[in-house]
Order: structure tokens, then C-alpha cells, then sequence
């Protein structure tokens, strides 16, 4: 009976080369992976819509044992990653497993990696093109720093662990400079760090994984992949311009003590999405202009003692915003900006001028001290997402709240406030925008410049945040 079995299921093999395989993708295609270290695994399915089975002499890869790709199929992986004689039913499938692992190229640019899954059956054969981008990077693995140092954009680097500058040096980031973080990996600065990016080369630091979460979802935007920026010498001077950092758990930690405060200054920075804080400042004293602190879990920025200046900043906090399961934490139920005064730090002082603070809080700001009207501040020409604040440090506010821009039709705020699979989170400013041609004009004359090098004073009406509207940018 056995016998019969076999010839019966034989039978009905096709030898038809006009039958064909159908495939999941025509290509597939990997994001950048860094020389010598293994891809995420993707796959390919194979399947056979028609009503007899087919045999396969081969698949294989046309490469080779040469190619940097590897594969397991249906189960199987070999040093050839080749398979023969393999049925597949009549409507069935089979799944194929891909990686593939970049050989140094001693080249700053990525280079394209190709080759393709080969099915030979029926005297033809069908093919499923590979691409991959090799990109060369130094490896950073618990490197303790102890002098001066500059990190170039020649080549990425990729941190693993801690990368610790030692106390009273500096290190020094060149534009374009890239820094991605394996998870858990934090950098320490316990000296001072300069960060000399510019509009058009960045600096950058974010996770290492530069796949998807999901089907056209990157992991750029899911939250708390690496440690975040931690600055903790107290006689420091951080200089920090054009900074992007995403998705850590902490953005930039800086602290000092209430005898010495360290100085931070940022330019033109953007901190966003967060699992913890965007920027949190204990005893410390910072200048923040045209940076975006966005989307973060606990608060976008808190401040506890030293002086505060921060001109024409967007902090927007709309992490929850999305019908997407990607972030690993959720939002607290906190402001998006906390001034706290209630604790032992150093004096404080507080100016914030030309700044947009929102959320999807009712109330997304927050100075908390013990004499209201005694607290050292100047707030004015803000919009803030609160209820009227009447102390005698704010004027010339504009308070909402978010029917004001949520609700009603025509008046939006930003460009987008939320991500559901389609257009990601933009704190550029809508042609509606409540924060349009509301800017203190003497103060914006002295940045006239907005955090994407558009010109505020065009019009002679500049406008809140970090982000001048520009007609026809929609």
C-alpha cells in the first residue's frame, strides 16, 4: 500500500513548464546592515496555486558559497544554501529564510549588495532578486574615553555598552557625524560635549536597527531602543548644535549640584520620542533656541534649579497619538513641561519666550513653587497649552486648549499630531496655525533664522516655536 501511495502522489507532479511559482516579493530588500554584523532575518514564501505539485530540482542562491547571503529553506540551511528535489503541493507553500552578513569594504559610502534565489524546475527557471546595503562603522564596545577626542563622519559608529568620556575632557562631534546605539547603550559624558553639526549634516544618534518593526514601519520610530545622553560634570560647557537624537529611553540628562551648575546650550536640536524624559535639567543652566523636544513618555522637558532661557522652542508632547502598538511605554499622566521649584537645587530663573508648549493633555504646563508671585521668570509671547496663568512673570500669552485645535475645522496647530501608518509626526506649522504671526518681533530680529534655516522675518510677522511657516511647503 505504500508502494502505491508513492506512485499515486508521483502521478500527480506536474512536468508542465508552463506552470510558475508565485512569490511574496519580486525583491527583497534589506536596510542598511553595518559590515560583519548579522541582518534581522527576513523571508520569502513560495507558493503553488496550481492544482498539481511541483518539483524542484534546485533553489539555491546564485551566488553561492560566495554570496553574503544565506539561506534556510523550508527548514533547511547549508554552507551552500542550496536544497534539491523539494515538493511543493498543489496549493501549498514553502518559506524561505534569508540573511545576509556585509564583508568590510573599507569605503565610507554603502555599497549595494545583489544576488538572487534561484528555482530551476520543469526546464526553467524563476528567480527572486536580493538587495542589501553594506555599510562600514568602527565599533565603540564599552570604550572608556580619557582625553580630548573628535569623532569624524568618515564612518558610523556603533556603540555597545557605555561609551564614558572621562571627567574635565571634551569630546567633539564633527558634522555629519553618526552614532547608533545598540540596546541599552548610553553615552556618558563626564566632561564637556561640543556638538558641531549643521543644517545641512546633522548629527545624529539613534538605535542600531535600521529595519522595520513592521511592514513599512521602521524602527526609528519606536521608542526606548537605546540609553539616551547622560552629562554630569558639574563645571561643564555643552555645546550643542544641530542634534537629532530619537527614540531612546532618555533623551539628555544633564546635571550639576547646588554649589556648581553646569552650562547647555542647544541650537537648532531636535530630541523625539522618548521613553522617560526629552531633556531634563537638575542645577544646571540651559539655553535652548529653534529645538524641538516632542513625544515623549514622562515629561518633554524638566527643569529643577539654574537659569532657563529658551527661545522660539516647539515642545510638543503627542506620544499616545497613534493607532499603532509600537512604543514599549506609555504616556504618564504628566505635562509635556515641568518647572519645579518645590525642591532643595539652586536658585532658579526661568524665561521662555516665542516657545509653543502642547499636548494631548488638557494642561501641558507646569511651575510648581511654594511663592507663585516671587518665582524669577519671564514668560511672554508663549503658546501654552493650560488655563490662564495670572502672575505677574506672564504677559502676551496665548492659552488654548485642545478643542481649540482638534476639533474645530481650519484651526489645526501642526502639520500632523499623530501616526497612523501613513504620515508620521510633523511639528511644522499648519497654514491654520494658531501659532502663526505671533512671535515677539525684537526677539525673533535676533534669531531670524528657524530651525530649518527659513527666513522668520520674511513677512514682518514671524511666528511661535521653532518652525517659520513657509507658503506653498504643504
Amino acid at each position: 500500500m505504500a508502494f502505491v501511495g508513492l506512485v499515486a502522489c508521483s502521478e500527480q507532479i506536474s512536468t508542465d513548464p508552463s506552470l510558475s511559482l508565485s512569490f511574496s516579493t519580486d525583491t527583497l530588500r534589506f536596510d542598511t546592515v553595518f559590515s560583519g554584523i548579522e541582518s534581522i532575518t527576513a523571508q520569502v514564501r513560495v507558493r503553488n496555486d496550481n492544482k498539481k505539485a511541483i518539483l524542484l530540482d534546485q533553489i539555491a542562491l546564485a551566488g553561492g558559497r560566495a554570496s553574503q547571503f544565506r539561506l534556510n529553506i523550508d527548514g533547511v540551511s547549508n554552507a551552500d544554501s542550496k536544497v534539491q528535489n523539494i515538493t511543493i503541493p498543489p496549493k501549498d507553500s514553502i518559506f524561505i529564510f534569508v540573511e545576509v552578513t556585509a564583508q568590510q569594504t573599507n569605503q565610507n559610502a554603502p555599497l549595494v549588495i545583489r544576488d538572487s534565489i534561484v528555482f530551476a524546475y520543469n526546464g526553467k527557471v524563476q528567480q527572486v532578486q536580493l538587495e542589501a546595503y553594506g555599510q562600514d562603522m568602527e565599533i565603540l564596545r564599552d570604550r572608556f574615553i580619557a582625553n580630548d577626542t573628535t569623532l569624524t563622519a568618515d564612518l558610523p559608529y556603533l556603540v555597545y555598552g557605555a561609551l564614558v568620556i572621562d571627567s574635565a575632557k571634551t569630546l567633539t562631534l564633527q558634522p555629519g557625524c553618526r552614532l547608533f546605539f545598540h540596546r541599552g547603550a548610553q553615552l556618558i559624558v563626564g566632561g564637556n560635549l561640543v556638538v558641531n553639526g549643521t543644517l545641512e549634516q546633522p548629527v545624529t544618534m539613534k538605535g542600531d536597527r535600521l529595519d522595520n518593526v513592521f511592514v513599512n514601519i521602521p524602527y526609528d520610530y519606536v521608542d526606548g531602543q537605546w540609553g539616551g545622553i547622560l552629562l554630569s560634570y558639574a563645571k561643564a560647557h555643552h555645546q550643542l548644535s544641530y542634534l537629532e537624537i530619537n527614540s531612546g529611553y532618555s533623551g539628555i540628562i544633564v546635571m550639576g549640584t547646588r554649589d556648581e551648575q553646569p552650562t547647555l546650550e542647544l541650537q537648532n536640536c531636535r530630541i523625539h520620542n522618548f521613553s522617560m524624559y526629552g531633556l531634563a535639567a537638575e542645577n544646571a543652566n540651559v539655553t535652548s533656541v529653534n529645538t524641538e523636544i516632542s513625544n515623549c513618555a514622562g515629561y518633554c522637558l524638566y527643569l529643577a534649579g539654574g537659569k532657563h532661557t529658551f527661545i522660539h522652542n516647539t515642545i510638543a508632547n503627542y506620544f499616545s497619538k497613534t493607532t499603532i502598538a509600537i512604543h514599549s511605554a506609555t504616556r504618564e499622566d504628566q505635562v509635556s513641561v515641568c518647572i519645579n521649584d518645590v525642591q532643595k537645587t539652586a536658585p532658579m530663573y526661568s524665561e521662555f519666550v516665542n516657545c509653543i508648549i502642547s499636548g494631548t493633555r488638557q494642561e501641558e504646563f507646569g511651575l510648581y513653587t511654594q511663592f507663585q508671585e516671587q518665582y524669577l521668570g519671564s514668560f511672554h509671547h508663549n503658546l501654552i497649552q493650560s488655563g490662564l496663568i495670572d502672575w505677574p512673570q506672564f504677559s502676551d500669552n496665548r492659552y488654548i486648549q485642545p478643542s481649540d485645535y482638534m476639533l474645530e475645522e481650519g484651526n489645526k496647530l501642526f502639520r500632523n499630531i499623530s501616526y497612523t501608518g501613513e504620515d508620521y509626526y510633523d511639528f511644522r506649522l499648519d497654514s491654520a496655525s494658531l501659532a502663526r504671526d505671533w512671535a515677539d518681533v525684537s526677539t525673533a530680529e535676533k534669531y531670524p533664522l528657524d530651525r530649518l534655516g527659513n527666513d522668520r522675518m520674511a513677512d514682518g510677522k514671524p511666528d511661535l516655536g521653532a518652525y517659520e511657516y513657509v507658503n506653498g511647503m504643504e
